[in-house]
């Protein structure tokens, strides 16, 4: 049942069209105030700050899981679990459709819009983006490697493991710290220790996917490479997946210096291949997940 949760919410969230922005987490800020109104000032800064957000809603959706396994039982809660799985993924993919939102930058680059350009690069790089295009170009190669383990696979590997609950939990604890950071938080810290924690296991078998949908040998080298540093968590996952993801693709794009002689089809070609690397990734997560099934395997996500 997992992986047709997973291909159903795929493809619900391609048909969502106008309907993309219920993704997008708006009751965040007003559920964030009401929990605060509980701690005292001094403590809505640390890591137990960041628990009281994310435990009520883990636990809200796993006594819902239990629950409705106590009321319908093995037969029933399978079309139950189904229709719930589904729901519950499709909302936490996202919010923007990845594979659609690295077309809109690249058309709008394309036909050098550069206002489209900036408002879309800014959404995947989760900040202002560089002055010069050969640059913003190569910064977002980069930030589809690590975007794609926020917005898909960590998403999926945390449903393969806890169900709507676990998919729920990731994504709510990365809007968390993208909210903290964009405001300038003092919550940051903590939200990004809590999210590097939870994005630490789906990173590396997502790294690892890279390995198969590209170059091995030099993705393996660029496993290598990355591990060398001392950043927190979830430092140590978007280096990870960026150098992995580069150098699968066989372009060290972080290292290349970009001259009067690199081009906008070079670095444009570096998005390209970046966004197909991803594409296939998701491919093998699926095939594999589908093996799984057959192997017998169950989670959450498979009752």
């Amino acid at each position: 049942m997992n992986l047709i949760v997973i291909v159903l919410s795929l493809l619900l969230e391609r048909g969502l069209g106008h309907y993309q922005h219920l993704r997008r987490l708006a009751w965040l800020g007003g559920y964030r105030r009401f929990v605060f109104s509980f701690i005292p000032r001094k403590k809505r800064n640390g890591i137990g700050a960041v628990l009281a957000l994310l435990l009520p809603i883990f636990i809200t959706m796993l006594v819902i899981q239990i629950t409705l396994w106590a009321w319908f039982g093995l037969l029933a809660y399978g079309l139950f679990a189904l229709v719930l799985g589904v729901v519950v993924v499709t909302y936490c993919l996202g919010p923007e459709i990845f594979n659609e939102l690295v077309d809109d930058y690249l058309y709008a680059r394309e036909r050098v819009d550069v206002n489209r350009t900036r408002s879309v690069g800014e959404i995947l790089l989760g900040k202002s983006v560089p002055d010069s295009l050969l640059e913003q170009d190569r910064a977002i190669a980069l930030a589809v490697f690590r975007e794609c383990n926020t917005r898909i696979f960590g998403v999926l590997f945390w449903y393969l493991v806890l169900g709507p609950a676990g998919a729920l939990l990731f994504r709510v604890s990365a809007a968390i710290m993208h909210e903290a950071r964009r405001e300038q938080s003092n919550l940051q810290a903590a939200a990004q220790k809590i999210f590097g924690l939870l994005g630490w296991i789906p990173a590396r078998i997502t790294a690892m996917g890279f390995f198969l949908a590209g170059s091995f040998e030099d993705a393996v080298d660029g496993w290598r490479r990355a591990r060398v540093g001392d950043q927190d968590w979830h430092q140590q996952n978007e280096r990870l997946l960026a150098k992995t993801g580069a150098a699968a693709m066989q372009h060290e794009v972080e290292d290349i210096v970009l001259d009067d002689e690199t081009t906008d089809e070079e670095t444009l070609y570096w998005v390209r291949a970046a966004r197909g690397l991803v594409l296939r990734t998701l491919v093998v997560w699926l095939v594999g997940i589908a093996l799984m099934t057959l192997g017998g395997w169950t989670g959450w996500g498979f009752k």
